[in-house]
Parts: structure tokens; C-alpha cells; sequence
């Protein structure tokens, strides 16, 4: 072989290598493909939200995810113990999803006012085995979310029911970041048989960090109960999840600002 003909291998390995390696990252950037199904499973957040709704939109704008179908598989007072023994298979998976977000903690921890260790161990265990059983029903990416954080309760909130919200997401090392933090690292660990694991966003951490920031100006993204969001709260969350997912920042903030006006 000549020196010219061993120069145009070279570069067509080259080339490949590259196209192979800018492939990869683009699958690793957009989890989503053609005609995939998702679930977003969690509590009244979820049930009552519209984060999963605008999410759904972006990629539909971008076209990178043609006939996406999502479904809204949130409960109200829903925790994912209770929902393992019955929702998965009545609900969820007959629906056949490929991809599924796992949102759940505040009803888990009642609130915050049940931190115990043999509470906060029947919820990892209970996510364990929803991951589990999600790869072994045939869903391809798990992907589970950290709570959002919460809000001081204003006039008209229960007072007992709420008793507890200030403290249970107030700080990095709060209750329900802990339980976020833990939930993402045991999911981590957990893999389907093609070799795929579930992966974890905090979006959490970032939006307590947004809340304190606006708290001056008086922005508010909770309903009075400050848990439950409004809709500049589930834009918020909607946001965290693109930019977890890899979609270029710039691109998510204004997407939303036009869909929000």
C-alpha cells in the first residue's frame, strides 16, 4: 500500500472515529427518540402539573422527537410505596412507556413531619424496586427527579399540615434534599440487562437557590401550601429538567419566556 493510501485510511479511521464519537454524544444530549413514549410518575405535583406539558412542547418545537406522546401519570397524596402495589401495573406500564421520570418525596416524608430512619428506608426501597421494575417492563431510560423545593406557607395554609415545610427543604443538607441526593445515587447503581442505568437530575438544589434569589422582589412559585407549584413554578421546573437533560440553556429560557407570554 502506498503512502497516499495509508495517508486516506488514516483519515477515513479518523473520520469515522470522530462521527462515531459526535453520534454518541448526541444520543447522550437528547435521550428522547422517534415515537417514544413517557411517563412522568409522581404525586399531585405531577397529576396537577404542567411541567411534563411544556417539556412535551419544547421538543415538539425542535422537532427533535416527532409523535412524542406523553402521559401524566401523577396522583394527588400519592408516595411511591403505596403507588408500587398497584399504579406500575394498572396505569404506567400498560401504557408501554420507553422513557419514565420518577418524582416523589414531599407525601413520602408526610410532609416533614416523619424524618425516621425506617421511613426514609421503606421510601429507597420502594424506588429501588419502581426502577426495577420499569427496566424489567421494558423502559429503556429511567430518569429520577429530585423533589422541588419548597416555599414558607402564606395566610390560608393548614397550619398543622404545613407546620414542617419551612424546614424540610430550607438548606443543601435539608430532609428532602438528603432524600434527593441519596434517591439519585442509589438509582445510579441500579441497570437493565442491556447494560443501561437510571440516571438522576436535581433540580431541587437549583431551584432552592432561585427561590432565595427572588424572595427580594417577591416572586412567588408555590401555591399558598408551599409545596404544591403554580405556573411559573412548573415552568421552573420544566426548565431545570431540559437543562438536566443536556438542551442548550439559552434555548430552554427562551422557549419558555415565548410560551409563557
Amino acid at each position: 500500500m502506498g503512502t497516499g493510501s495509508r495517508g486516506l485510511v488514516r483519515f477515513c479511521a479518523l473520520f469515522w472515529v470522530l462521527f462515531c464519537m459526535n453520534s454518541l454524544a448526541i444520543l447522550e444530549a437528547h435521550p428522547f427518540l422517534k415515537n417514544d413514549r413517557i411517563s412522568f410518575y409522581g404525586d399531585s405535583n405531577t397529576d396537577w402539573g404542567t411541567y411534563h406539558k411544556l417539556i412535551q412542547d419544547y421538543f415538539h418545537q425542535f422537532d427533535r422527537s416527532s409523535n412524542l406522546q406523553v402521559f401524566n401519570e401523577g396522583m394527588a397524596g400519592d408516595c411511591i410505596s403505596a403507588g408500587y402495589y398497584w399504579r406500575l401495573d394498572e396505569r404506567v406500564f400498560p401504557k408501554k412507556p420507553n422513557v419514565m421520570f420518577i418524582m416523589f418525596g414531599i407525601n413520602d416524608l408526610n410532609w416533614g413531619r416523619d424524618l425516621s430512619k425506617k421511613n426514609t428506608d421503606l421510601f429507597y426501597q420502594h424506588l429501588e424496586m419502581t426502577i426495577r421494575k420499569a427496566f424489567e417492563s421494558g423502559v429503556r431510560d429511567v430518569f429520577v427527579l429530585s423533589y422541588p423545593a419548597t416555599d414558607y406557607p402564606l395566610a390560608g395554609a393548614n397550619p398543622e399540615l404545613c407546620s414542617k415545610i419551612p424546614e424540610v427543604s430550607e438548606g443543601n443538607d435539608s430532609p428532602l434534599q438528603r432524600l434527593g441526593d441519596e434517591s439519585i445515587a442509589r438509582a445510579s447503581m441500579i441497570c437493565s440487562k442491556e447494560g443501561r442505568c437510571a440516571k438522576g437530575i436535581d433540580i431541587e438544589r437549583p431551584m432552592r437557590k432561585i427561590l432565595q434569589e427572588s424572595r427580594p422582589q417577591g416572586l412567588r412559585f408555590h401555591e399558598n401550601d408551599g409545596v404544591h407549584l403554580t405556573a411559573t413554578g412548573n415552568a421552573l421546573v420544566a426548565e431545570l429538567i431540559l437543562k438536566g437533560l443536556g438542551e442548550p440553556a439559552e434555548q430552554v429560557e427562551k422557549f419558555l419566556k415565548n410560551h409563557s407570554n
